[in-house]
């Protein structure tokens, strides 16, 4: 039974993931930003209020980022074509030899072939971009407006959900177990997510400062993306390594000019890897392989927002096995 129940669990999370994201986003940004409405409810400042205050800075942060970003993002993306093309001449000289290898493949497999198959007419379809972008943006804008509504209302409640769970819990034991559950939450992934958001925005503004200075075009448009991409584990970090390469490539001309923004980067990506685990603890690092697992189930479940959330749930999952009884080794094995 608790197989099938586990089963149909995620059967429902995945049909419902338009419900499910934004749900599960507002409970980690809640973990994250409960401290600081208490903090204003110290104050004098009523829960309801301290939540409009941190919503409102939080929204005007993130518009007037994108707003910053927005021009020089459009830019890029009118320069994709032509930026193959330069790619494309730089590497030609790979390309000849791969398409004389290809040719030769080819005439192999025509051989014996019949020329009524060279008849044949092949119809592309060519996919409209254009909606397709227009309906990504829509659920994009639906999913933060959803979610901004929740996380509201789960600040502005304060502590009524705990109380609420602690009066309907009967046992001793149960309320016991439920409040050192959500305590350990609480603390302990709002500083897991602090933590994140500071060593993510340190990388951002380093690797900006660095490409700044190597003479890379629109450096914040590309520490802006490492710094959410590199939330990814292993998948984000190739991607800006990618990004940064095909961009110093269309660049500059000399070598060690292409070669200086990748290199920042590297560097700058090691030196986290040694720092993060030194500010985080040992206690939050997770086990690589549990990791990886975790993001392909969630990038199966939800796409690119299960990608992004797969680690703080992991997290999430490893402090509940932590204080329940019979998942200790569970949540050791996480670690």
């Amino acid at each position: 039974m608790t197989g099938l129940f586990l089963l149909a669990l995620v059967w429902f999370l995945h049909q419902a993931q338009d419900f499910a994201v934004p749900l599960t986003l507002a409970l980690l940004l809640h973990f994250l930003l409960m401290p600081v409405v208490r903090w204003l409810k110290r104050h004098h400042v009523v829960e309801p209020v301290a939540a409009a205050i941190i919503l409102l800075a939080i929204t005007g942060l993130v518009t007037m980022t994108m707003y910053e970003l927005a021009a020089p993002a459009a830019q890029w993306l009118e320069k994709a074509p032509r930026a193959f093309r330069v790619i494309e001449s730089k590497l030609l000289p790979v390309k000849e030899s791969v398409s004389q290898l290809s040719e030769a493949t080819d005439a192999m497999n025509r051989v014996g072939q019949t020329d009524s198959s060279s008849a044949v007419r092949k119809v592309e379809v060519v996919p409209d971009r254009r909606a397709a972008i227009v309906s990504l943006l829509g659920k994009t804008m639906a999913v933060i407006g959803t979610t901004l509504l929740l996380l509201y209302f789960l600040l502005a409640s304060g502590d009524l959900f705990a109380r609420k769970l602690l009066t309907v819990l009967s046992r001793r034991e149960d309320r016991g177990c439920a409040a050192d559950i959500l305590e350990g939450l609480e603390r302990q992934m709002s500083r897991y997510l602090f933590q994140t958001v500071v060593i993510q925005s340190g990388l951002g503004g380093a690797l900006w400062l660095s490409l700044w200075v190597l003479g890379m075009p629109n450096p914040g448009l590309w520490a802006a993306a490492a710094a959410i991409l590199q939330i990814v584990p292993y998948i984000g970090g190739l991607a800006v390594l990618v990004l940064i390469a095909v961009v110093a490539a269309v660049t500059f001309d000399n070598t060690w000019s292409i070669a200086g923004p990748v290199i920042a980067y590297l560097v700058l990506t090691t030196l986290k890897g040694f720092v993060a685990p030194v500010l985080m603890g040992q206690r939050l690092v997770l086990n690589p392989v549990a990791v990886l697992v975790s993001l392909v189930f969630f990038g199966w479940m939800w796409g690119l927002a299960g990608t992004l959330l797969a680690v703080p749930l992991l997290a999430c999952f490893k402090i509940i096995c932590d204080h329940i009884e019979g998942l200790e080794r569970t949540g050791e094995f996480l670690a």
